[in-house]
């Protein structure tokens, strides 16, 4: 009761008390960043085994176990479970809301490297569900569709084939319509491993894990065990960068 008695005793007191808390909110609603689009990161990470055409059973008891083992074992980790299936497997590991995704991502890639040396295996890499990476809209051209859209933006200092590439898969090339495409150029002046080949890709993401470009004013691992990779083979004293 003894709020009441104060609201009716002193009115004018109530009335600006409640003015002043609506204003205060009013202030604090007009301040109040939002963000459309909120940065969601997944705490989990995706390892993808194959290993030939071995059944499940031994892709299981060979292969997924220890690579379960290993995972369980990393900081922060909550759980970890597979799907086995024939010439393969694929494990999850699940982390804590608050871990620290890209250094997990570094120490699973580094824990499971002495694996992915065994013969037996034909690709084992680590990958990251990126919400935030996933496009909001998907748009689907049509060949056409795309050759307008080139010859309105694009500079043509290339004669061009009547031909277009979606994607590709080790020396095969897909269209937009799915028609497949023997690659027997590479690009020009490229030296290609294959499209989408699974050393390159984890290589490529291995490292821009950890750097993207850095000037040659500084010492980088990456040059230098580059630069005496190619003398070696090559026979030359030095190797230069432009």
């Amino acid at each position: 009761m003894g709020i009441t008695k104060f609201a009716v005793k002193y009115p004018v007191s109530v009335l600006m008390i409640t003015l002043g808390v609506c204003l205060l909110g009013i202030i604090s609603y007009n301040r109040l960043g939002t963000d459309l689009f909120p940065d969601l990161k997944n705490p989990a990470l995706y390892i993808e085994l194959e290993a030939g055409e071995r059944p499940p059973e031994e892709i299981e008891k060979q292969f997924v176990e220890q690579i379960e083992s290993m995972a369980a074992r990393q900081d922060g980790v909550k759980s970890v479970s597979s799907s086995s299936k024939v010439g393969g497997a694929t494990i999850t590991v699940e982390y804590n809301w608050d871990q620290d995704m890209d250094a997990a991502f570094l120490d699973l890639q580094r824990s499971i490297s002495q694996i992915s040396q065994n013969e037996d295996i034909t690709s084992l890499n680590v990958s990251r569900y990126d919400a935030n990476a996933t496009p909001v809209m998907i748009i689907a051209m049509t060949h056409e569709e795309l050759k307008q859209l080139d010859r309105e933006y694009v500079v043509h200092s290339y004669g061009r084939f009547d031909v277009d590439i979606d994607h590709g898969r080790g020396a095969t090339l897909y269209g937009l319509d799915g028609r497949e495409y023997i690659d027997f150029t590479s690009g020009i002046g490229v030296c290609s491993v294959g499209h989408a080949n699974p050393r390159w890709v984890e290589a490529v993401a291995s490292q821009a894990a950890k750097l993207g470009h850095i000037s040659n004013l500084y010492y980088t691992q990456p040059c230098a065990a580059l630069a005496r990779t190619l003398c070696e083979r090559s026979g030359m004293a030095a190797a230069f960068f432009g």
